[in-house]
Formats: C-alpha cells, structure tokens, sequence
C-alpha cells in the first residue's frame, strides 16, 4: 500500500505541484502559438523520498485533457488522466486509483486544464508559483521556445520530494489527428483509494 501511495502521489506532485509553489521561475516565451495537440516522450526521475526513474508519454489535448503514462520494462504501471471536471491517478501495477474533483486540487483559478497545460509547458508561470520549481534547456517548438527540464522541490505529508520531468521535445509529434482521443481505461478489479489515506501513508 505505501509503495502504491508514494507512487501516485509522486506523478501528482510533477503534474500538478507547480500550482502550490511559491518562487520566481525561470524566464520561457510567454507566446500562445497556436497548437491543438502534443505527444511528447518524458522520463521522470525522482530522488526523493526513493529513488526511481522511468519513461513514459505525456499527451495533450488543448484545453481538453492532459495524459501521462509512465512505463517500466515496456509495461504501463501508472498513469495520470485529468480533464476539464476531475483528476485520477491510477497506479495499475497495483491496481489503485485515486479520482478528485480539479477544484479540491488546485486554487479555483488554475483548476482548469488549459492553465494546467500552460504550466506543464513552462507557459505563463506566475511568480508566486516558483519557489519549489526549475525551468531550464529550453528549445524551440511549435508552440514557441519551451523549457525540456522541469524540475519540482516540495514537500508533502513531511516528507521531501525532489523529482524532475525531462521532455524529449525532438521526438514530439504536434498536431497530429486522433491523438489522446479515447480516456485511458482502469485496470480491471481496481479498487478506489482515499486520498486521505494515500496522504498518511506518504507521511510514515
């Protein structure tokens, strides 16, 4: 159970952990170009509270759903999905998933997938949201010059998270038909888990 927690908790935090930081980022093209789709190769590496790295793909629909598979040894073991109603994190190794409304996640403000997309690419940070976030290798796409690093310090439940996303911009396909079209399916069997529950059990 504590494995599956950390693991879920640990793809929230490099999805969504921008919008509860507080520092000055680094600077990125602010531009808006237009983009309807993105599905990018990433590799997560986390440091902090274990040590893990793992590949995977990110893709998304503009202001419609954001969805990031992580894969070991060719496998699906979890995935994030978040459209424009709520979030679920699903660790399928273990068969676990948490659902969560965007509003209890996020400040009413950026609980919006169009905001979250922006700050997944580096877009349009706000100052008070860089205190635990780094921006940098930036390289030129079609949605202009976007930062290929982004690396995430926090803490969550007591415990130090120290993680980082790495996106492979030179391997990205844009706008291409059908992509992200269908939601990602829960294991079969999959049992819900109380976020509170999750929550305590990274804290141990």
């Amino acid at each position: 159970m504590r494995h599956a927690a950390i693991t879920v908790l640990l793809l929230l935090c490099i999805l969504l952990g921008a919008c509860r930081t507080q520092r000055h980022a680094a600077a990125t093209d602010s531009s808006r170009a237009l983009w309807q789709s993105l599905e990018v190769p990433v590799k997560i590496s986390i440091a902090s509270p274990l040590s893990l790295a793992c590949s995977g793909k990110a893709t998304l629909l503009r202001d419609s759903s954001i969805y990031v598979s992580m894969r070991m040894l060719g496998m699906e073991v979890a995935y994030i999905y978040a459209d424009a109603d709520s979030a679920l994190f699903c660790d399928r190794y273990h068969k676990q998933y948490v659902s969560e409304p965007l509003d209890r996640l996020l400040p009413g403000e950026y609980a919006s997938i169009g905001r979250i997309q922006e700050i997944m690419l580096g877009q349009n940070i706000p100052d008070i949201f860089s205190d635990k976030i780094e921006l940098s290798d930036s390289v030129a796409t079609p949605a202009g010059t976007l930062p290929s690093l982004f690396e995430l310090t926090t803490t969550i439940a007591g415990r130090k998270i120290d993680a980082s996303v790495l996106y492979n911009y030179g391997k990205a396909r844009w706008n291409e038909p059908g992509t992200g079209s269908q939601a990602p399916r829960l294991p079969r069997n999959a049992e819900k888990a109380d976020t509170r529950m999750l929550l305590k059990a990274l804290g141990r």
